[in-house]
């Protein structure tokens, strides 16, 4: 899905979701230069948003290692 369709999902902000990007705890496939949201990244974003509401800092190495699993 595009990024349109993914915020609505996650009721989130196109800001909010480009910052994990950038950060790196958002990793989405492409596709023709567009970036493809799926059930991965739905998971990983609720995972970050749990772990914000239980105050935990948006530390990548740490959400990273819960949200992708080894």
């Amino acid at each position: 899905m595009k990024i349109g369709e993914f915020i609505e999902k996650v009721q989130s902000t196109k800001d909010t979701v480009r910052h994990y990007e950038d950060i790196g705890l958002l990793q989405p496939a492409k596709e023709n230069k567009r970036r493809i949201y799926g059930e991965k990244e739905m998971n990983d974003f609720h995972a970050i948003k749990e772990m914000q509401a239980l105050d935990m800092s948006l530390n990548r190495k740490i959400i990273s290692s819960r949200i992708r699993p080894f």
